[in-house]
């Protein structure tokens, strides 16, 4: 085993925890949970997948998140209910 101490205080321990905040939805207990369900499964997969690309799709995520889904996941959720029951 090795520790590297540069490691847990690095900019990206930094943005994962932003990332998946904002992926689930600022301001709500569950979104975080959320968030970092979809992060962590979506992370394995494209780590093992795409080594080197991953980060950059993760930077991307969060300019899309920011900028068209600012409620994340769960104002996405709430969206979809809101549709299905004026159409139902």
């Amino acid at each position: 085993m090795s520790y590297y101490p540069q490691h847990p205080f690095s900019p990206v321990w930094t943005f994962d925890a932003v990332l998946i905040a904002f992926i689930g939805g600022v301001g709500t207990i569950h979104g975080p949970v959320l968030g970092a369900l979809f992060y962590v499964i979506l992370k394995e997969v494209l780590a093992v997948q795409l080594v080197e690309l991953h980060l950059l799709i993760f930077g991307v995520l969060f300019i899309l998140v920011v900028l068209f889904l600012p409620g994340g996941l769960v104002e996405a959720w709430s969206r979809v209910r809101r549709l299905i029951a004026r159409s139902g």
